[in-house]
């Protein structure tokens, strides 16, 4: 059976998230949500390696799951060892039935769909390869070694240098010619890049034509909006410092100084921070409304009568800050080109 989809997975598919998800300003819906997800251990390891794939059946798609699985000193795990730990594990959910099948071992259970329809899910595994998949005949062509590899070896080759790889071959009317795309997705940095690789197969008069076209998409005007929403904390918080600075002056006719918080500007990296207690902040009755990007500091004239607030961000982590300051006379103003992030 043809997979219209296969992807494979070459790193740890958590970290990948946790890069993407790094880039996304923090007005992204969900945003906090979706970082608390990530920081939450899987109940299932999902190793590099990990190859999935969609069919296209009559009674609709169909999916599967070849996971490699490996000792701590990189060597193929027992089938049997395999089957045990599944079991064991199902079991404990305490959810599903469980029903032995094959002469391999393997077993299925079944979950509940919409309209009180249900669904097998067949497990198998052979030394070091777990395979899961919700057709029976693609689980046991795997097992067995008589069905088509899903992945090719292009797209495996292409896993060498992204990360999460994927080839498709959408459903086409009958006389077009056979496409397949490969697309590829990893995170660099600040930047997110997509690969993409489209061929077309078709006739011409020389014989058969292989269009191919490649291109790695990187989008430099998204990525210079999520900076933009990111640096805006600082001149926020600036202004916050700087009310509240007046607003300590009133009460003890004095302004109040503070060194750099939560962090000096050379450990800028980009990345959120919980907010230091202890600071002289906490005497001036400022804090930031949750984790920040940015550090913060005060200074006093020597006479005492003026002060400046400074804000400083590396949201590139190129060891170039963007520098925000406010005076008691001057509002936020950003010192930096705006170019910096």
């Amino acid at each position: 059976m043809e997979p219209l989809l296969v992807g494979v997975l070459s790193a740890d598919p958590a970290e990948l998230g946790r890069q993407v998800v790094d880039i996304l300003p923090d007005t992204f819906p969900q945003i906090e949500k979706i970082r608390a997800a990530l920081d939450q251990p899987l109940p299932v390891q999902i190793p590099p390696g990990t190859t999935f794939a969609l069919f296209q059946h009559a009674d609709g798609m169909k999916g599967a799951v070849a996971i490699p699985v490996l000792t701590k000193k990189g060597k193929p795990v027992p089938a049997k060892k395999l089957l045990k730990g599944m079991k064991a594990a199902i079991v404990a959910e305490g959810k599903w039935e469980m029903k032995p099948e094959a002469e391999e071992g393997g077993f299925y259970t079944t979950r509940n769909l919409e309209k009180g329809k249900k669904e097998k899910i067949h497990f198998r595994a052979i030394k070091g390869l777990v395979i899961i998949g919700t057709d029976a005949k693609v689980v046991d062509e795997t097992v067995s070694g008589q069905g088509k590899p899903w992945a090719s070896e292009r797209l495996i080759a292409r896993a060498a240098t992204w990360p999460m790889s994927l080839e498709g071959r959408p459903p086409l009317p009958p006389h077009a010619p056979p496409v397949v795309f490969q697309l590829g997705l990893r995170a660099d940095g600040h930047l997110v890049e997509v690969g993409m690789d489209l061929n077309v197969a078709g006739m011409t008069s020389s014989g058969e034509a292989l269009v191919t076209m490649i291109g790695n998409l990187a989008v430099p005007n998204f990525i210079e909006m999520q900076n933009r929403a990111k640096r805006a904390e600082v001149p926020s918080n600036v202004d916050g410092i700087k009310t509240a600075l007046i607003a300590y002056d009133a009460m003890y006719d004095t302004y109040l100084p503070a060194e750099a918080t939560p962090r000096p500007v050379t450990e800028l990296n980009g990345k959120q921070v919980e907010w230091m207690a202890g600071s002289a902040f906490d005497k001036l009755g400022w804090h930031p409304d949750g984790k920040v990007r940015g550090t913060y500091w005060v200074e006093i004239t020597e006479d005492g009568t003026n002060f400046k607030v400074y804000g400083a961000i590396d949201i590139d982590g190129d060891g170039v800050p963007a520098i925000y300051t406010a005076t008691k006379e001057y509002n936020t103003t950003m010192e930096t080109p705006p170019t910096v992030f």
